[in-house]
C-alpha cells in the first residue's frame, strides 16, 4: 500500500499493526506518512480527497481493530484487557519498565 501511493490502505494496515501488536510502531510509520507530506509526494495541502481518505480510514480503523483486539485478547487473557494500554499504563503510569526481562536466560525457556 505504501509504495503503490494507496495512502488510505496504508493508514487502515498501519492503524491495525499498532492497535493490535506494536504502539511503539506509531514513531515509525508516523515519520514514513511524514516523509510523504514534506517530500511533496502526496501534495496534501492540494488534495483535500486524500487528507479525508486518511482520516477516514484511520478512524474506521480505530472503530473495528481496538474492539477487535479487545475481544481476542480479553477471550485468551480472561479478563478485559486492551494489551497495548496494559503496557503503557505498566511502563509510563506505574514507572516498572525496568521490571521486563529480569529472569534468568533460561527461565524464559523452562517456565
Amino acid at each position: 500500500a505504501y509504495t503503490s501511493c494507496q495512502y488510505g490502505r496504508f493508514t487502515a494496515f498501519s492503524a491495525a499493526a499498532i492497535l493490535i501488536f506494536r504502539a511503539e510502531l506509531a514513531g515509525f510509520l508516523g515519520i514514513m506518512l511524514l516523509y510523504e507530506i514534506l517530500n511533496e509526494r502526496m501534495y496534501l495541502w492540494k488534495n483535500i480527497t486524500r487528507i479525508k481518505e486518511i482520516f477516514v480510514s484511520g478512524v474506521i480503523s480505530l472503530i473495528v481493530f481496538i474492539p477487535l483486539t479487545v475481544i481476542v485478547d480479553s477471550y485468551f487473557w480472561r479478563r478485559t484487557l486492551w494489551p497495548e494500554l496494559e503496557v503503557l499504563h505498566f511502563n509510563v503510569v506505574l514507572n516498572k519498565s525496568s521490571e521486563w526481562g529480569v529472569m534468568p536466560f533460561l527461565w524464559y525457556f523452562y517456565s
